[in-house]
């Protein structure tokens, strides 16, 4: 799990967390759309993303045109030159055993997610690296990933407690490999959500999605419901686990998830709160302030000597994996 998860990390080096951004584009959505919620209340219509319809969405054949439109929108927001920023609260129900590990105290049920990436054009291009700073909700920092997109920087974190990042590097795989392995074009949250759902349609039991004027935007919801063909028992929870209810709510004006909720339910209908993730702050295509790249090269600074020390204390073996 933990290789999984820091390899994720590595990824922070060239890639956005992708789970941001709110109305800083006009671009629009053309399909038509409903104004009806799951209870049957009508919302005031949606002007300016088209023509209103009295019908709810509820397969996934009519679903799909309408993301990956959202997808298309959400793209041409992210590949604009210069940094995307965003800050996002997440909450995670089960974030492992770390007691007594090397990683413990770097993960909470709590976190905000202080990240920014690096675009180079307008096509997208990754390369100026990125810097993420993972916090408790009081301030606490739990986690520091800072890279220069030239392969310097690392898990500050990690590197202070004495242990390189747990997910491989040139030496371990092979220059080409890794270097192959690294996403070199900024991408959409959409793109993964599409697949995720594709896979998943065997379990699909419900599905209910329609548009609404949120504050001063329009948004898409989606409510989804999946099931198991049987009730699979978990060690760490109560009761065997039925599926899971998601709610998701998406800016229509750039395609980003504004909130993801993922709701564990038992075989006796309960639910309780698996995931959710909700955008605090987003910008795109915007300069880094000069005291957050002061910290930033610090970081990645700090990180290249620790990587010395480690290297030498390892007789010379560049990483060694948790």
């Amino acid at each position: 799990m933990f290789k999984s998860q820091f390899k994720n990390a590595a990824c922070l080096f060239v890639i956005s967390l992708l789970f941001a951004v709110i109305g800083l584009t006009n671009i629009s959505p053309t399909f038509a759309h409903s104004t009806v919620s799951p209870k049957g209340n009508i919302t005031q219509p949606v002007d300016e993303v088209g023509v209103p319809t009295d019908q709810m969405i509820t397969t996934l054949k009519d679903l799909l045109p309408v993301l990956q439109e959202l997808e298309a929108i959400n793209l041409s927001f992210h590949r604009q030159p210069g940094w995307v920023h965003t800050i996002t609260e997440d909450y995670s129900a089960f974030i492992g055993e770390h007691d007594g590990k090397a990683t413990a105290g770097m993960f909470d049920h709590w976190e905000i997610i202080d990240s920014w990436t690096g675009v180079l054009d307008d096509g997208g291009t990754l390369g100026l690296g990125s810097y993420t700073i993972t916090s408790t909700r009081d301030g606490r920092r739990l986690q520091v990933v800072a890279g220069d997109g030239f392969g310097r920087g690392g898990n500050l974190t990690l590197l202070q407690r004495g242990l390189q990042d747990a997910f491989g590097t040139p030496e371990d795989e092979g220059a080409q490999a890794w270097q192959a392995s690294l996403p070199t074009v900024i991408t959409s949250q959409m793109t993964d959500y599409i697949k995720k759902l594709i896979a998943s349609e065997k379990n699909l039991h419900e599905l209910a999605c329609w548009t609404e004027t949120e504050g001063d935007q329009a948004v898409l919801r989606i409510s989804r419901q999946t099931r198991y063909a049987q009730a699979i028992k978990f060690d760490e929870y109560p009761q065997p686990v039925v599926g899971f209810n998601y709610e998701d709510t998406i800016s229509l004006k750039t395609g980003d998830f504004i909130l993801r909720k993922a709701f564990l339910v038992y075989e006796d209908d309960s639910e309780i709160l698996y995931f959710s993730r909700e955008l605090k702050l987003s910008e795109a295509g915007v300069s880094m302030p000069q005291e957050t790249m002061k910290s930033f090269q610090a970081d990645i600074d700090a990180a290249e000597e620790l990587k010395k020390i480690i290297s030498d204390k390892n007789n010379g073996t560049e990483y060694r994996l948790l």
